[in-house]
């Protein structure tokens, strides 16, 4: 019988890594999870809790949904062209103040990580 999915939320490559992390260590690894753990590790472009405080915070500040929030943490843009980019799903228009200050928003955190 196949499993039903009850329940999702939509997470950050950091968060995913940090849950997979969990997984690991609690039931041993796998050829599967070892595969998927490389991914996130090579992806996940800062740390769980700076990701989370990120998303957090561009939601609230911009307004913009919590999954257009999660792929400019994934993504860490480089420019405001990117990040318009990224963004162009979300209603409304942004300025180019407000763009600026979520890519100051995604370097500050990023440059976190070293």
């Amino acid at each position: 019988m196949a499993k039903r999915i009850s329940n999702y939320e939509d997470i950050s490559n950091a968060e995913a890594l940090a849950i997979l992390r969990s997984i690991i260590a609690n039931y041993g690894p796998s050829p599967k999870l070892d595969a998927v753990l490389e991914y996130l590790s090579k992806f996940s472009k800062v740390s769980n809790e700076d990701a989370k405080n990120m998303i957090k915070e561009l939601e609230e500040k911009f307004g913009i949904t919590k999954i257009t929030a999660i792929q400019l943490v994934n993504i860490l843009p480089k420019s405001i062209d990117e990040i318009k980019s990224i963004i162009s799903s979300e209603k409304g228009e942004f300025k180019n103040e407000e763009l600026q200050e979520m890519l100051n928003i995604l370097q500050k955190h990023s440059s976190n990580q070293g």
